[in-house]
């Protein structure tokens, strides 16, 4: 699931059911373990493209439960 996100892939499978589910990702740098959450909608940019820096990974996908 993850890759598709980092992929940027709007048009995939799990991206949009996750936008209309709120889905959060957590990021961690790398260079100086920093961390931002960005609601997914704001994350993923465009086909293949993120608001993912360089020294950036992918901590979580967060989907809230009420």
């Amino acid at each position: 699931m993850v890759g598709h996100v980092w992929g940027g892939q709007e048009a995939s499978d799990v991206v949009p059911p996750l936008v209309v589910a709120g889905a959060t990702v957590s990021l961690l740098s790398a260079r100086d373990g920093s961390s931002r959450e960005l609601p997914l909608v704001q994350f993923v940019k465009g086909s293949n493209k993120v608001d993912l820096h360089p020294h950036e990974v992918i901590v979580t996908v967060h989907i809230q439960q009420d």
